[in-house]
């Protein structure tokens, strides 16, 4: 075994939006990255849906939207995992 912890888990991801949907929210979720390509599976506790008055914008990245997970999610430090933020609807005002 070597040195550090083999696990992480992360309570929060921070997005930057240039442009929102006034109708339909974004789900946002974490995925391991299979063959370079988003498993199906979703990793627990780390969908989360976002109404768009909780999706900030900015035209510079200056305004964070922080997405709050349900509960910590373990993640292993040797794979790799990919963020999926899916418009519902695929709404394409996002």
């Amino acid at each position: 075994m070597g040195r550090g912890s083999e696990t992480v888990f992360a309570s929060k991801l921070d997005l930057y939006f240039r442009r929102k949907s006034q109708i339909n929210g974004v789900t946002v979720m974490l995925r391991e990255v299979i063959n370079g390509y988003p498993s199906a599976e979703i990793i627990p506790f780390s969908k989360v849906h976002l109404t768009p008055e909780e999706v900030f914008v900015s035209e510079n990245a200056s305004v964070i939207t922080p997405v709050f997970f349900n509960a910590p999610v373990r993640l292993d430090a040797e794979k790799e995992y990919a963020f999926i933020v899916q418009p519902d609807g695929n709404d394409p005002d996002y």
